[in-house]
């Protein structure tokens, strides 16, 4: 049942699952006290997450799809 994981992560934790803070809770507090370096820093990391899975679906795409190459071969 897709609702019992929380409850089994809780009880196989030991703390409840809801009460955990994350990276968002951290951005909202940073914006909520205008701290500048916290809000930089997320971005930067954000914006890298998302270069990066962009280039590893890009080279999975490339390793998939035959007719992408880098280079046209001339018969």
């Amino acid at each position: 049942c897709g609702l019992c994981w929380p409850n089994a992560i809780a009880y196989v934790t030991g703390k409840p699952y809801r009460q955990t803070t994350g990276m968002g809770s951290l951005f909202i507090n940073a914006v909520y006290f205008v701290d500048i370096p916290i809000m930089s820093a997320y971005m930067i990391m954000v914006a890298f997450i998302f270069v990066m899975i962009n280039f590893i679906v890009d080279i999975t795409y490339y390793f998939i799809d035959p007719r992408i190459r880098l280079k046209e071969e001339k018969e």
